[in-house]
Order: C-alpha cells, then structure tokens, then sequence
C-alpha cells in the first residue's frame, strides 16, 4: 500500500515496532470491571472500533 492511500484516507502509521496481528489491541478486562463498578448501562454497547 502507498504512502498515497493513507494521505487520501487522512490516516497515518507511525509504528515503528511490530504490530498485532490484524491489528487486534483487546481492552484490558480490568478496564471493564471496573467501569461498571460506576456506570450502569440498559442496553448492549456497540464497540465502534470492532471488527
């Protein structure tokens, strides 16, 4: 892929370092018990970044 396609999509990739495969970066399930420690939520959330 060229350096064009990511200036055209506005995007950018600044690793220097090996990345995930398919880029998969899992929220540490730490980070959600605790969250729901405050927060209460009445329907299912969409996680925008899945996928």
């Amino acid at each position: 892929m060229s350096n064009n396609i990511f200036t055209t999509l506005g995007a950018s990739n600044h690793s220097e370092g090996k990345r995930e495969e398919n880029d998969f970066y899992a929220t540490e399930p730490k980070a959600i018990i605790e969250l729901l420690k405050y927060e209460k939520f009445n329907k299912d959330i969409w996680e925008c970044a899945c996928g």
